[in-house]
């Protein structure tokens, strides 16, 4: 989301390129706009750091939905898409038009009268403004994670019903929130999908990135990599923080671990230390979604003992205390949630 930390919402340039290059010396090439076109700076530093762009225009197609304009959308959505494209269309950092998130079944929730074809109907409409515009991108709707007929983890069919959503056999690109091991089956569905991961938890950490399909997927984005204001699910909290890097864009432990995967040429071995106080989850959009809570403190009590994990794209590791030799442990590469992290059980401190 578009917000710098402390800064807030406001947009100061030489934060935006900081949060770029900090993204990309973690081997992050990509970011998706979320849920609005970001400004026009933003677009500019990633022409020149060499940061692509997946430029979205809004979050719900209704009035009713997420939609703080002081007009109603559906009154002005003809303008905006002009603006939108008009102003971003010669930015060679953009790759993909995101034309809304999260929408499929939400139509007939919005108020709207007549036949509900789970957006088609509007996702050619806009689709066909943006051609008008630029038809040098291809246009994408990201999909809530839901089957066809708009079935959702409530209904009893969800797990055995592996039939993509309507608008995704519609749209030029498909991007699906989440559920990344289900893409196989909406594959064998529709063999044609172009595929992009367009929300994979962070939580599963390098799953998402491992399951891809590299001749049918085109990429992926993270939600959220880093921390953001709003969504806090709950007080005290002000945000969201199942993230890789913190508001400052200082980055958590398990942002080395991305790091290991992300760019494999460079040797990356990082500890974190497991603190089990501070794990949490949350149900959100229907997803598990949460954060494994480790730290990189070293004032521990001497004598008692820690759980750890080393992050790494060696072949093995050794762990060392005070010189002494906890062990070797291999790098079990065959397994996405095990590959590149290794887990040291009570381990003796000091």
């Amino acid at each position: 989301h578009h917000d710098l930390g402390a800064l807030g919402a406001a947009s100061y340039d030489r934060a935006i390129e900081r949060m770029m290059l900090q993204l990309k010396s973690f081997g992050y090439n990509c970011i998706r706009c979320s849920h609005n076109p970001y400004s026009d700076s933003f677009a500019r530093i990633a022409d020149r750091v060499g940061m692509l762009v997946v430029d979205e225009l809004t979050d719900k197609w209704s009035d009713n939905d997420y939609w703080g304009g002081r007009q109603p959308f559906t009154h002005i959505w003809h303008k905006l898409i002009t603006e939108w494209i008009k102003r971003d269309r010669n930015r060679p950092s953009i790759i993909l038009w995101s034309l809304g998130n999260e929408l499929q079944i939400r139509e007939g929730w919005a108020g709207f009268e007549g036949t509900n074809d789970w957006g088609i109907t509007t996702y050619n409409i806009f689709n066909q403004l943006v051609k008008r515009w630029d038809n040098t991108r291809l246009t994408t709707v990201a999909m809530f994670p839901a089957r066809a007929g708009a079935i959702t983890r409530h209904d009893k069919e969800f797990n055995d019903y592996l039939v993509p959503p309507e608008l995704a056999c519609a749209t030029e690109v498909a991007s699906f929130n989440y559920q990344s091991d289900k893409y196989d089956a909406y594959l064998k569905y529709k063999p044609d999908l172009i595929l992009f991961q367009s929300e994979a938890e962070t939580s599963n950490l390098l799953q998402p990135y491992y399951n891809m399909d590299r001749k049918r997927t085109v990429g992926m984005a993270y939600w959220g990599s880093a921390e953001y204001w709003g969504e806090s699910n709950k007080w005290p909290k002000k945000g969201w923080n199942y993230s890789f890097f913190d508001h400052t864009m200082r980055p958590y432990p398990q942002a080395y671990l991305i790091k290991s995967a992300f760019m494999p040429e460079i040797p990356e071995v990082h500890i974190g230390v497991v603190d089990a106080a501070g794990a949490e989850s949350v149900n959100w959009n229907d997803v598990i979604v949460g954060r494994m809570a480790l730290n990189e403190c070293w004032n521990h009590t001497p004598g008692s003992r820690r759980s750890l994990f080393t992050f790494t794209n060696a072949h093995s590791v050794e762990l060392l205390v005070n010189g002494q030799s906890m062990g070797i442990q291999e790098n079990d590469t065959t397994r996405a949630n095990l590959r590149n992290m290794i887990y040291w059980k009570d381990v003796p401190y000091g």
